[in-house]
């Protein structure tokens, strides 16, 4: 009996650290104020598209070029980024 129970706890705690390992990513980091005024300045000055204002909502977060001048805004829903649509600065880094 005693030899069933270690084998199951051992079971148990391998798969709650599998668990752990692949569950999906559930939270982004959070924002600087540093970078939400980048967000509103990229915005300010490439704002084209009809969307462009659901990239300013608190729940997402950005992907930046490497240049810093163009961002692509997403939000993980159920461990999935979901990007809002098109980059949003300039035409020549899309």
């Amino acid at each position: 009996m005693f030899v069933f129970a270690l084998h199951l706890l051992a079971f148990l705690v391998l798969g709650a650290g599998v668990v752990a390992v692949l569950r999906p990513v559930r939270f982004t980091r959070p924002l600087l104020r540093q970078e939400r005024a980048r967000v509103y300045e990229v915005v300010r000055r490439n704002g084209k598209l009809a969307t462009v204002h659901f990239a300013l909502g608190r729940d997402k977060s950005y992907f930046w070029s490497e240049t810093g001048q163009t961002m692509m805004a997403y939000r993980v829903v159920n461990g999935v980024a979901l990007a809002l649509g098109d980059p949003i600065g300039p035409e020549e880094e899309h």
